[in-house]
């Protein structure tokens, strides 16, 4: 398996924000590892679009090819 770079932890734990437990939406059980990779793949998302908008890029579009 390929090492993690320490840089790449860094401004995951960084940016990615947990809400607290409470706050979790009910299908995720209480599962702190769910709710994680949940999050950080919706802060990934989010990162991907904010990026695409700055650089003025078009959207994706599946049916454009």
């Amino acid at each position: 398996m390929t090492e993690i770079p320490q840089i790449v932890e860094d401004l995951s734990y960084g940016t990615v924000i947990i809400p607290e437990q409470e706050e979790w939406p009910d299908y995720l059980g209480g599962s702190p590892l769910a709710a994680r990779s949940l999050y950080s793949f919706y802060y990934g998302l989010r990162a991907g679009f904010q990026r695409s908008n700055a650089l003025g890029e078009e959207p994706f579009s599946p049916s454009a090819e």
